[in-house]
């Protein structure tokens, strides 16, 4: 097996077959030489898949670039070795690491490269298999371009849920089938509701959460080592995170769950949980993999309400995408919603945690400015309006230093404008000011 990520070369690739020749002497159309069509990048990206180990993730990333590659002589699936180096998050400019990372598909559609998203498919009856009627799962793998799904680019395979996890995917990958028809995906709703049966340690929650709401009963397994985890998060307002954990084998297994790379202050604080977790009892009492869900709130924001925060203005080169929201007003007596077109910034919701210290007026509402370095960090925050007292300017514009971005896209700075609005009241949609291309503005027809 080719290892995963190897570029085939059209000539080459197994099943590939070469454009027909124009008319005319070979390799030529009129005596005009044609050029031979370009292929498209392909860069398969990291599998998002809760429930397996990173060196499991790995594995299946090779296979699926393998297969792919064998499969579709029509594009050119790169070296994993490339795309990671591509999806390092730092700047492309002074090569700073990135405050936060930026959307993976994002980061290697602006290279001009489309990438891979895999979906799973679950109840997928087979009414002629008598010897396990259990449904299977499907898995299906499409590619993402810069304007959405690139037409006849499906493959399908069946997932045996009969087999262990890793193995489900080994021989679904190993045996993918290019599909000709264009499929559709019905939105599903879920819930998770995991306050229901959720140990407590200060304000520390810890829930092993069931398939659709509340905590197993084995949660409560976790409170003989409960009291190590808060430690794990010192320092930091407002944390939700997952860990996947087995007691299955001679020595248990613990990791932060779609954490590809275990490093800096993600990596510590991996360490730190699955130290405390391996030593409780509570990995023998289940067998198989399950999640628990951590929640850390930074004591004095326990209970203080939340303020809502909404793009205004946001640079070009800075990640942004259009969003939809329902706001509900009262008029005369009678209720009203109304939809709102705004913009959203990955980041921005992180900084209501270091506002809510912020004593401000219930249903007030501010606009401030933010300058952003081009790694994504706050060099400068401004309150242009809202502030009734010197206090409030003081305090929002040093909880907004806090803020962390994705690097932007030119290595340049850049600005963000955006509002803040407490509850008691809408966020109101600014009018901006300035030329910025991109302002959030207006309702939907």
């Amino acid at each position: 097996m080719p290892a995963g990520g190897t570029s085939f070369p059209a000539s080459g690739a197994p099943g590939a077959a070469t454009a027909p020749l124009a008319s005319g002497s070979p390799g030529t159309s009129a005596g005009v030489v044609v050029p031979p069509r370009q292929r498209e990048k392909v860069a398969v990206l990291p599998l998002d898949e809760d429930r397996l180990f990173r060196a499991e993730r790995a594995e299946l990333r090779q296979i699926l670039a393998w297969r792919l590659a064998t499969t579709a002589p029509d594009v050119e699936v790169l070296p994993l070795t490339e795309v990671d180096a591509k999806l390092r998050p730092v700047s492309p400019r002074t090569g700073a690491r990135c405050a936060i990372g930026a959307p993976l598909h994002r980061t290697l559609q602006n290279l001009g490269w489309i990438t891979t998203e895999v979906t799973v498919i679950h109840g997928i009856a087979d009414m002629d298999r008598e010897s396990d009627p259990r449904p299977d799962e499907e898995v299906w793998i499409r590619l993402l371009g810069a304007k959405g799904h690139v037409p006849n680019a499906f493959w399908a395979g069946r997932l045996n849920v009969a087999l262990p996890l890793p193995d489900r995917y080994r021989a679904a990958f190993a045996t993918l089938e290019r599909k000709d028809e264009e499929l559709a995906l019905l939105g599903m709703l879920s819930a998770r509701d995991r306050e229901t049966g959720a140990l407590r340690e200060g304000s520390l929650r810890l829930c092993e959460p069931t398939g659709f709401g509340g905590c197993e009963p084995a949660t409560a397994a976790w409170r003989d080592r409960l009291p190590e985890l808060p430690i794990c998060f010192s320092g930091q307002d407002d944390v939700v995170t997952e860990v996947l954990v087995s007691g299955d084998g001679p020595m248990p297994r613990c990791e932060r769950t779609g954490l590809d790379a275990p490093e800096g202050t993600a990596g510590q604080q991996e360490a730190c949980i699955c130290r405390a977790l391996s030593a409780s009892s509570a990995m023998r009492v289940r067998p198989g993999r399950r999640i628990v869900a951590l929640h850390h709130e930074a004591r004095d924001l326990v209970g203080k309400p939340r303020p809502r925060l909404r793009v205004v203005e946001a640079d070009d080169n800075l990640f942004s995408q259009t969003a939809w929201d329902s706001n509900r007003t009262i008029q005369g007596g009678k209720g009203t919603s109304h939809a709102v077109r705004h913009l959203e910034v990955a980041g921005l919701d992180a900084l209501a945690a270091p506002l809510a210290r912020c004593a401000a007026p219930p249903g007030s509402v501010f606009i401030a400015d933010l300058e952003l370095r081009e790694d994504g960090s706050v060099s400068a925050s401004r309150l242009v309006s809202g502030a009734d007292g010197k206090q409030d300017a003081i305090c929002i514009e040093a909880a907004l230093q806090h803020g962390a971005f994705s690097c932007t896209d030119d290595g340049k700075a850049a600005q963000l404008r955006i509002a803040i609005a407490w509850p008691g009241t809408s966020p109101a949609s600014p009018a901006p000011t300035g030329s910025s291309p991109k302002a959030n503005v207006g309702t939907r027809p």
